[in-house]
């Protein structure tokens, strides 16, 4: 066998590319978590429209973005406050106000705020930011109770929007329900029966809003107007024939807020003295008696 002898630079170019082989860095990407040191709102309980500061801290991040809700987490935030250092604080003033600066639809029950950080969304509810942490104030009831803080339901804990109100109302019975307007909202609500072993109890509810009724034509028909323009609608169609002349009378009301701004929860009173709860939530509406003489 012949032995082949290689020049000894040719070693040395090899070795040195070895060598320079290992000595490539290795591209490698560090992926940093938010560390929150802290995010808390002080006091956590107030007075309605009163003042509170949140304060915060967080690591590994150059900017965070606050954003100030009511209700279901599935609604838009109310107030955004955007591009705030990692570190700092904030005076958030509770009185909700619209452009021109006049109070507008208050927060009666409590008030929450998203800790954020700019990036791609890990939540439908919150594009742009990631979530880091949520922090919340409780409101006092601060308005006399007509009925809330009575209701042996789930809603025995919502805080009125202002004391009972005395509003002038009209009241007619059908076979299967009964129709209510009250002239503070001129809205009418079509409160549907439902029955349970044979008993009449609560049931489905609708209100129609924006239906004055003056109160001189209390005397004749209040509610032909309207039966005549929604003859067609289901539950109006579902209420069967009246069972009693319309009544006039005044009505002891207190309302507030189911969850959002924009689904009612109201305690109202009948002819009879009855006590009723409409209830109004994102998907549908219902009824319910309180205090209640048997059928």
């Amino acid at each position: 066998m012949k032995r082949i002898s290689l020049p000894t630079n040719w070693l040395a170019v090899g070795l040195m590319l070895l060598v320079g082989c290992a000595a490539q860095p290795v591209d490698e990407t560090v992926t940093v978590t938010p560390e929150v040191v802290y995010f808390k709102a002080e006091p956590d309980t107030v007075d309605r429209n009163e003042t509170v500061t949140l304060s915060w801290h967080v690591n590994s991040v150059e900017t965070v973005n606050i954003q100030q809700r009511y209700g279901s987490y599935k609604q838009s935030p109310d107030r955004e406050y955007n591009h705030l250092p990692a570190e700092g604080s904030l005076n958030i003033d509770l009185t909700r106000r619209d452009v021109e600066g006049a109070e507008t639809t208050r927060y009666i029950n409590n008030v929450s705020f998203w800790l954020m950080t700019p990036g791609e969304a890990d939540s439908p509810w919150t594009p742009g930011n990631v979530f880091l942490a949520g922090v919340g104030v409780t409101i006092r009831c601060s308005p006399e109770t007509f009925f809330f803080g009575k209701d042996p339901y789930l809603y025995s804990q919502v805080c009125p929007l202002d004391d009972p109100q005395h509003v002038q109302s009209i009241y007619q019975r059908y076979e299967h329900g009964m129709l209510l307007w009250r002239a503070d909202n001129s809205t009418i609500y079509v409160l549907r029966f439902r029955w349970v072993d044979d008993k009449r109890q609560d049931g489905t509810a609708l209100r129609f809003s924006n239906n004055p009724i003056p109160p001189e034509e209390a005397t004749d028909n209040p509610f032909g107007e309207f039966l005549r323009a929604n003859h067609l609608h289901g539950i109006v169609v579902e209420l069967g024939a009246a069972v009693e002349p319309p009544t006039s009378y005044t009505m002891t009301a207190q309302d507030s807020y189911n969850d959002t701004f924009s689904n009612a929860i109201s305690y109202m009173t009948l002819p009879s003295g009855d006590v009723i709860r409409y209830l109004e939530d994102i998907y549908t509406a219902g009824w319910r008696c309180m205090v209640c003489a048997a059928p």
